[in-house]
């Protein structure tokens, strides 16, 4: 308190007490400070007192500070416009109270988010993402007024994603019609700063070299384009169904970024040392990634950001050329075609019995005898030797007529 004051009544607080419990008698508090006109500091002590069911209780009194000061004690206040939103959008922040001529920071319990500003006027932009981030100022005090602090909340409230074009920004998940929402266009006004960022969240990492300033992390697991508006999504889904997802990531950011980012996935450390296949949904466009899981975790590198499916296996197809991954539009299904079994054809020995042919092996180093006649050859060679034979028959009954005729 300031030099020169009444003397305050002093005040306790208990902690700890339990089934309705409290002190039928207030403890004491006294302290050394006979007047307030001395600057210092004095002990307020506190004891005594009576306690209902004190034996249950282990009580111990904390001393308190009185403080004699002849600097000015400040009432700082803050106030939010707007201090709540729908989707991403920029706040200002105000402060009362603040001396003339006070330095004082302020700072947002959400460390991704940069307030910007000076004086008694700060701003401050907030992800399209459902959450509440509260600020709070900071006076150091000088050397006529004490030290403050004031804090105020602002409620966001999770709108429709918009795409933002080329190099990013929200990928435009479920219900998304791709176009750019005005409160989440970038402030052209000022200059952005791009710099190198690692953001995580949900397990998902992103990392670049070109990633604005104001530019949180948004991760939504199991989103796709809506479908009916995009027939790629429709074919994730129906690998899904089918078990070759292994998991599915629709990953944003709020402002753009320049060049490319690096995005780093969980998955199951069963995986580890595989080959996996990383899809990305372009609307109506297919981009197909490959990485070797490592440490539970597939890397890849990207242009833009949508949603984004990780399947098990090597499904992409590459570019003879580079060796590359190409975009394609058809999924490069992993599918094996080998042609038609060819028929066993057995060959039958055609040597007809009887006929004196005997097939024969080939015995090393000596050619192989060819196989026998074929049956028209074989049966042509019966016919011969039946017509050989009758002849010879009525050969031998034209002699036996001539002799008997002699």
């Amino acid at each position: 308190m300031v030099t020169g004051g009444a003397m305050p009544t002093f005040t306790y607080k208990a902690t700890g007490l339990v089934n309705g419990d409290t002190f039928t008698a207030a403890p004491s508090m006294t302290t050394s400070a006979s007047d307030t006109h001395t600057l210092g500091e004095y002990d307020i002590v506190i004891s005594g007192g009576v306690l209902t069911n004190e034996n249950n209780y282990q009580i111990t009194y904390v001393n308190g500070k009185l403080i004699f000061t002849d600097k000015t004690p400040v009432n700082l206040t803050m106030t939010a416009n707007p201090a709540s939103l729908t989707g991403s959008g920029t706040v200002t922040l105000t402060i009362g109270g603040l001396p003339s001529g006070g330095t004082a920071t302020v700072s947002c319990s959400d460390s991704r988010i940069s307030v910007t500003g000076s004086g008694a006027t700060w701003k401050a932009t907030l992800p399209n993402e459902t959450a509440a981030y509260t600020f709070t100022v900071h006076y150091a005090g000088d050397a006529q007024h004490l030290g403050g602090t004031a804090s105020c909340t602002v409620s966001v409230t999770k709108g429709a994603d918009s795409g933002s074009g080329n190099g990013g920004g929200n990928s435009g998940g479920s219900g998304s019609s791709g176009d750019s929402d005005s409160s989440d266009r970038e402030d052209r006004s000022t200059s952005p700063t791009y710099d190198k960022e690692t953001l995580s969240k949900d397990g998902v990492t992103l990392s670049g070299n070109g990633i604005h300033q104001n530019a949180p992390l948004t991760v939504t697991e199991n989103r796709l384009h809506a479908d009916g508006n995009c027939d790629k999504c429709r074919e994730i889904r129906s690998w899904r169904e089918q078990g070759s997802v292994v998991a599915i990531y629709d990953v944003s950011l709020s402002r753009e970024f320049r060049g490319s980012v690096t995005l780093t996935f969980p998955v199951p450390s069963r995986y580890n040392g595989k080959t996996m296949t990383v899809v990305h949904c372009l609307h109506n466009k297919l981009e197909y990634y490959e990485a070797v899981a490592k440490n539970g975790k597939v890397t890849v590198t990207v242009e833009s950001l949508s949603p984004l499916a990780i399947l098990e296996g090597s499904l992409a197809k590459k570019n003879p050329e580079t060796g590359g991954i190409l975009p394609i539009d058809t999924p490069a299904t992993a599918e094996i075609h080998t042609p038609a079994a060819q028929p066993e054809v057995v060959v039958p020995n055609q040597t007809p019995a009887g006929s004196g042919f005997k097939e024969m092996a080939p015995v090393a180093g000596e050619p192989a005898i060819d196989p026998p006649q074929t049956e028209d050859r074989a049966v042509s060679g019966v016919f011969a030797a039946a017509i050989a034979a009758l002849l010879i028959a009525l050969g031998g009954v034209w002699y036996w007529k001539k002799r008997h005729a002699e």
